[in-house]
């Protein structure tokens, strides 16, 4: 992901020659360089989530979900992470 933001402004400011990119470590200096950043477990969130969560419940958000798809004429490349 942070490769894919670095291009695009790369991209976006007209740089030419070699791309670089932010590096195998690259996480571990952001902890460093800003201490008030915390990892979030999202396996332990996903696990909430899904324990929250019915059957019928899911079935309705992706009816309505759907709905507004196909209401809204919106294309399934630009939904994201379903496209």
């Amino acid at each position: 992901m942070a490769n894919i933001r670095l291009r695009r402004r790369w991209e976006m400011q007209g740089a030419s020659g070699q791309l670089e990119t932010v590096g195998q470590h690259w996480i571990e200096r952001l902890y460093e360089r800003h201490k008030d950043i915390k990892a979030v477990k999202l396996r332990a969130m996903n696990t909430l989530r899904a324990q929250g969560s019915t059957y019928n419940q899911l079935l309705e958000w992706f009816q309505i979900a759907g709905n507004a798809f196909s209401t809204n004429d919106v294309r399934a490349y630009n939904i994201y992470p379903y496209g």
